[in-house]
């Protein structure tokens, strides 16, 4: 397992995210807030941004384990649709004269009236208090009691101001070996080298869809009876669960397959073919494109690599 401690001044800064596999230089970053925070009572409000299953719930928690036992809340932003909301569901009972973590995830959902509802008590100030009016009322905001932490898969769509208020951690890719790494990790059994090759060919490129391809072989194994896990039966068990090479779904085999056999295309035209909203099928079209399978001039275009996947996986 990887390690490091940082010498600063006479303070000793340790890994408080040890078990977590791979983004190395986040763990130093949230480390030397959570050293901060042992000092002061501050942690440094944070939004997290990067890719679905990166790991950006797994880190708030792991803050929040980490801040002397404050209770810790998850918020759904799509569900906090306006500041009345963000007050009697979110504020009063949970924050109001409370020491708290609050994540707030996908946090670019929420609208303009309730971020500039949040400016007002994220707003920087040396005194840590931010004095808020609400119904004729006065409330303090109290950064050393309060800390604030969001998430986003869309970065592009946090408000300016919001951002300004937050220290941005973005998390990057995993290698195959740290992806590897978290299958065995999860894993109640000992896979062998060229089992976790195979299977490192059908992980989509995030850590949970290593945990959970990690929870599938020992429901596997439990189902079956098995101290073991060849390579026969990893073979078996991608079959049971029909995934592709990459972790693709049927639909990013179907978006692909179409592309290849219907010729250059539209978004709104793809999106009929395959039954989905024109939002979803350009979510699905993220990994396609990331691995250079397909490309879009203003139609959607199969590329050398699409073809030759789908050759592998299409027989």
């Amino acid at each position: 397992m990887w390690a490091f401690s940082i010498l600063l001044e006479d303070m000793l800064i340790k890994d408080y995210f040890d078990d977590c596999i791979g983004q190395e230089k986040i763990r130093k970053t949230l480390s030397f807030y959570v050293s901060v925070f042992k000092k002061t009572s501050v942690f440094r409000n944070c939004l997290f941004s990067g890719q679905k299953g990166a790991g950006k719930t797994y880190f708030a928690r792991k803050i929040g384990e980490n801040l002397n036992g404050r209770p810790y809340y998850e918020i759904n932003s799509e569900t906090v649709d306006s500041v009345i909301t963000l007050w009697d569901e979110v504020l009063l009972p949970f924050v109001v004269d409370r020491e708290v973590v609050c994540f707030f995830d996908e946090v670019h959902a929420l609208n303009e009236r309730v971020t500039n509802f949040l400016l007002s008590i994220l707003a920087p100030n040396p005194d840590y208090i931010n004095d808020v009016r609400y119904n004729n009322q006065t409330y303090s905001f109290d950064s050393r009691r309060f800390t604030f932490l969001s998430a986003t898969t869309e970065p592009q769509k946090v408000a300016r101001p919001l951002k300004d208020r937050l220290k941005q951690i973005s998390l990057i890719d995993y290698s195959k070996v740290e992806l590897l790494q978290i299958v065995q990790k999860y894993c109640e059994i000992d896979l062998s080298m060229n089992v976790l090759e195979y299977l490192g060919g059908y992980i989509r490129n995030n850590a949970r869809s290593a945990t959970d391809l990690a929870q599938e072989i020992n429901n596997y194994c439990k189902l079956n009876g098995k101290s073991s896990f060849s390579l026969n039966e990893a073979k078996d068990l991608i079959s049971i669960l029909n995934i592709f090479e990459f972790g693709f779904t049927n639909l990013e085999v179907q978006i692909l397959n179409s592309i290849a056999r219907g010729g250059a295309s539209s978004l709104a035209r793809l999106a009929a073919k395959s039954g989905l909203t024109s939002a979803a099928q350009k979510e699905l079209e993220g990994n396609l494109l990331r691995l250079d399978l397909m490309e879009i001039d203003g139609q959607r275009r199969i590329t050398p690599q699409g073809v030759e996947y789908l050759n592998r996986n299409l027989k």
